[in-house]
């Protein structure tokens, strides 16, 4: 199951993938949420901050551009 409910198709693959993984890699995690973000229509740029914390808390943002230049951010 992927982690979007009623869009199965689109998202991360989060539960079968990164969730309970032990030291899933970051740089691919920020690469998934990069792609994501970037599959919305009229997105343009994205860009996925991510930190740790005790090696088990991943908090970030991602900051976006949209076609017509509006910037917007996404707190995980």
């Amino acid at each position: 199951m992927k982690d979007m409910y009623y869009a199965q198709q689109e998202g991360i693959p989060y539960l079968e993938e990164i969730l309970g993984k032990n030291r899933f890699s970051l740089s691919l995690y920020r690469q998934y949420l990069q792609d994501a973000a970037l599959s919305v229509e009229g997105v343009v740029s994205a860009k996925v901050e991510l930190s740790t914390a005790n090696d088990r808390v991943v908090r970030g943002r991602i900051t976006f551009t949209d076609k017509d230049g509006r910037e917007g951010a996404i707190e995980l």
